[in-house]
């Protein structure tokens, strides 16, 4: 799939990821509660919103491939340890 998005389009699944973290409280640094990511649940959320939106026709496995590209990146930051 590379080269087939935008850098816009791609920065737009990865808004709606952090949508969800801000949504599910996972961004408010004063919680030291561990967090738990229910990716079935992310990918949910991502995929209704982006057809909502209209933003373009993403299929499932191209939101799928972007969510797992940021999720991985989200990893190498350790941002949820």
């Amino acid at each position: 799939m590379q080269n087939e998005f935008s850098d816009d389009e791609i920065n737009y699944i990865v808004d709606l990821v952090y949508e969800f973290y801000e949504e599910k409280g996972f961004l408010d640094e004063d919680d030291d509660k561990d967090i738990e990511i229910d990716e079935d649940e992310l990918l949910d959320y991502v995929i209704k919103n982006a057809r909502k939106d209209k933003i373009r026709d993403f299929t499932d496995e191209q939101v799928e491939a972007i969510v797992a590209g940021e999720l991985a990146y989200c990893d190498t930051l350790n941002l949820f340890e």
